[in-house]
């Protein structure tokens, strides 16, 4: 039986930073802390989700011990998750990946949050004996980071004391002939490939800002500065380390410096559940040991080991990431590897990225999916040397669903214009899109709302700067993405133009008729709606195949999911010019649905919040007990009747007057709403709904419109109410299904992305084969006879699956949670 796969479904890293450079009074604690943030907010995830957190540190320090867990109080991390520190020098890293892979394999944990960090600037100088206190003398200082960088196993033959890293280096550069000509030619070979990978922008997308700096990847700038340096430069490459018959200087070794990384790790079963797209897959790994002498050729062990283990050859490895601690080392290992070089470090090494130690197997990770994410490598393995006589190696795999990015000169949808720029959706996208560094023009109707429309987006993205989420040169950038017009010739020349306005089909449109008179002969033209017709849309322009529904959902910067909505004249190449628009450069989940009222979401969304207050016109409970109770089983911090007063009365009635009008007293506005709305109860901004905001006497309590419109309400227990929502919902799931409105792995993705489906439960569907699709229609049924309320038709494939015991997902079995 195949075991189940463990991905990589997010990661990122900081620039390196020059040691004593930009980096050097931010602790290493601080640094990692950052990297969790950043990686919380980019996957969306609930920490709380988080199992463990394991993060690799060397320079360990007094003032952070087990820096895993200090980083995580740092950045606000629940103080449940479990935290630990592993250090094995610069397989650190690597070491804490490997961990994270046998604690999900063995199966202890499902979603381990992975760190390194070091901050080689701030570690200290002391005195070994300072409690004993000298009476007389100087006090002599030990350089702490010197001594991390001596191995105490392998003795210099001449001295007798403990020998550095470099002169271990030197022992492979003797022994495998390697000259200090072939060693500086690789350096600058490092520098150049990391050049280029910088100016291509391939290390941006994954680059973690720090205080403002997007720092220049490359560490050594002598080097940068000319580029095409192939030799012969002894000067420009500092002098020898040894001066008697020594090869290593400075320029041809890994650069001391400041850094960390973070990924997320987890059973690609969870990711799926969770709308999360693998990055890599983790296939294979080993460590190895030997003689401490040569311990820098020791990576070509646990290739080897690793290559064995995954049942591979040299052959079948794309790229291999080696950390370059020196060049003769790296020299040295490619000798006796069936590597070609230019296989070898694609995007440089450490003697240009730089080497903080207990960060770098994060780090040259995350450099290893951005080689996924730019190439179409299959497998691409990471090594290091360890001091001590070790080696450790680790194999990525490429998902089957990683999409190879494209440069920016070959996106297909390359400027995008918004149209209700001032509204919250209108600029909420534009930002999103900034974000990802796409240029947007955004439209509203005149000059004051196009001026409110820029301050709204250039306040949000300044709150960013100020709550450490981006560095303000990242923001400048990101504004300088977003034009603001009320002049409709400036969209001409979009590829792609989304309409935000409200949901109103008249004014909807006048604009596709106005959009579709000055666009060019390609642009496509989308609408945000979350229920009105794209068809319709569509019959109002000339290029109906080139309408399409692109449904964000509120707030864009937090939702992962985008329904694109396809009308019966959409054309195949529209749909896939937009899935991968929403897909790669929007960095969204998309589900493909078919033009219907209400599309998927807001369909099975409606037939849950109509059920519950359905109940309340019929029945007396406690809302706020009900909405507990969601929250209690995975359902997000809102509930059904908080979630009606956040969207609004208004935006409510509005959606069910489209859903009423396709599927009749299914999805009536229920009574109450009427009412509500009589008595100004519209909603948190209106300062009163269903709960009390501020309310004043203007207004009359939720329960006296109840008692007064609705007095004849028996008691009913909150179990059956909120059993009875679930079963609705799955009904409407079923019944769009059915009409093929969506698929059903779609509704996976729509029910947990867009409406907050709980996430321990993974699918709508996959609950109601758990509970017994015959106890579904059998609760479906006696409240149909109960009330007579015809919302309670069953769909045909709910009710055909439960009368042949089959299951939704397949197996006539009832699953096992």
């Amino acid at each position: 039986m195949a075991l189940e796969k463990i991905v990589i479904v997010e990661a990122g890293r900081t620039p390196s930073g020059k040691h004593m450079g930009a980096f050097r009074d931010i602790p290493a604690e601080n640094l990692l802390a950052e990297c969790y943030k950043w990686i919380i907010a980019q996957s969306n995830i609930n920490p709380n989700l988080i199992d463990e957190i394991i993060a690799s540190n060397c320079y360990t320090k007094s003032s952070a011990p087990n820096i895993a867990h200090v980083a995580a109080r740092i950045a606000g991390l629940p103080s449940q998750i479990p935290a630990w520190t592993p250090m094995n020098n610069c397989g650190s890293g690597t070491k804490a990946i490997i961990s994270a892979y046998q604690a999900i394999r063995v199966g202890d944990y499902k979603i381990i949050l992975v760190g390194g960090t070091e901050n080689m600037s701030e570690v200290p100088r002391y005195e070994t004996k300072s409690r004993l206190g000298p009476k007389f003398g100087n006090i002599v200082l030990v350089d702490s980071l010197t001594e991390g960088l001596a191995d105490s196993l392998a003795l210099d033959e001449i001295t007798g004391t403990k020998a550095l890293y470099w002169q271990i280096a030197e022992n492979s550069i003797r022994k495998h002939k390697i000259s200090r000509k072939n060693q500086d030619e690789w350096a600058v070979i490092s520098h150049q490939r990391a050049h280029r990978a910088t100016n291509e922008g391939l290390f941006r997308p994954r680059m973690i800002p720090i205080n403002n700096h997007m720092a220049d990847e490359t560490i050594n700038t002598a080097l940068v500065k000319n580029p095409q340096l192939a030799s012969g430069f002894p000067d420009l490459l500092g002098h020898l380390f040894q001066k008697e018959g020594g090869t290593v200087t400075p320029a041809n070794s890994s650069q001391i410096s400041d850094g960390a990384g973070t990924l997320l790790i987890m059973l690609e079963s969870r990711a799926r559940t969770l709308g999360l797209n693998p990055l890599a897959e983790i296939v294979a790994y080993a460590s190895a040991g030997g003689d401490p002498l040569f311990m820098g050729e020791l990576p070509v062990k646990a290739i080897l080991k690793t290559l064995e283990k995954a049942g591979l050859t040299a052959k079948d490895v794309d790229f291999l990431q080696l950390n370059e601690a020196f060049s003769g080392q790296t020299l040295a290992c490619i000798k006796q590897l069936p590597f070609t070089e230019d296989q070898v470090n694609p995007n440089g090494g450490a003697i240009a990225l730089g080497h903080p130690l207990g960060a770098s197997g994060i780090m040259r990770t995350v450099d290893s999916i951005t080689i996924l994410e730019n190439t179409d490598a299959r497998y691409v393995m990471t090594a290091f040397c360890i001091g001590g006589g070790q080696g450790i190696a680790l194999l990525l795999k490429r998902p089957e669903t990683l999409i190879k990015r494209k440069p920016a000169s070959e996106r297909i949808i390359s400027e995008v214009g918004i149209i209700g720029g001032a509204g919250t959706m209108g600029h909420g996208i534009s930002i999103w899109l900034a974000r990802q560094g796409i240029p947007v023009t955004m439209l509203e109707g005149t000059p004051e709302l196009s001026v409110k429309a820029r301050q709204l987006l250039d306040e949000r993205i300044d709150g960013y700067v100020e709550r450490g989420i981006i560095a303000k040169a990242e923001a400048d950038h990101q504004k300088s993405l977003v034009v603001s017009s009320h002049d409709m010739e400036s969209l001409k020349d979009c590829d792609l133009v989304m309409e935000a306005a409200p949901e109103n089909m008249k004014l909807k449109k006048k604009i596709f008729r106005e959009l579709d008179k000055i666009m060019k002969p390609g642009a496509i033209l989308a609408s945000n709606t979350s229920s009105l017709s794209i068809t319709d849309l569509g019959a109002e322009t000339g290029r109906p195949d080139k309408i399409i529904g692109v449904h964000w959902f509120n707030p864009p910067w937090k939702m992962k999911l985008v329904e694109i909505v396809v009308g019966k004249e959409t054309s195949e190449e529209t749909y896939k010019r937009v899935r991968r628009f929403v897909q790669e450069q929007s960095q969204k989940t998309p589900i493909h649905v078919k033009d219907s009222p209400g599309f998927y979401v807001n369909r099975a969304l409606a037939a849950l919040l109509l059920e519950g207050v359905n109940n309340l016109m019929r029945y007396r409970f406690d809302i706020k007990a009900l909405d507990t109770r969601m929250k209690e089983t995975g359902w997000p911090a809102t509930g059904c009747f908080w979630l009606l007063d956040w969207l609004g009365l208004p935006l409510v009635k509005d959606v069910l007057l489209v859903l009423e009008k396709a599927f009749g007293q299914r999805m009536q506005t229920p009574k109450l709403l009427s009412c509500m709305t009589d008595e100004g109860r519209l909603g948190e901004r209106w300062s009163a709904g269903f709960y009390d905001y501020g309310a004043t006497a203007q207004h009359k309590s939720l329960e006296e419109i109840l008692e007064s419109n609705f007095p004849e309400r028996p008691e009913e227990d909150l179990e059956k109410i909120y059993y009875l929502m679930m079963c609705q919902f799955v009904n409407e799931s079923a019944r769009c299904l059915e009409e093929g409105i969506i698929s059903l792995d779609d509704i996976g993705a729509g029910a947990c992305l867009g409406i907050g489906f709980p996430f321990g439960l993974e699918h709508p569907l996959k609950w109601a084969d758990k509970e017994g699709l015959s106890e579904i229609v059998k609760a479906l049924s006696a409240a149909h006879k109960k009330t007579g309320d015809p919302r309670y038709a069953i769909s045909v494939l709910l009710h055909e699956n439960a009368k042949a015991e089959k299951n939704f997902f397949g197996s006539q079995d009832k699953l096992e949670w």
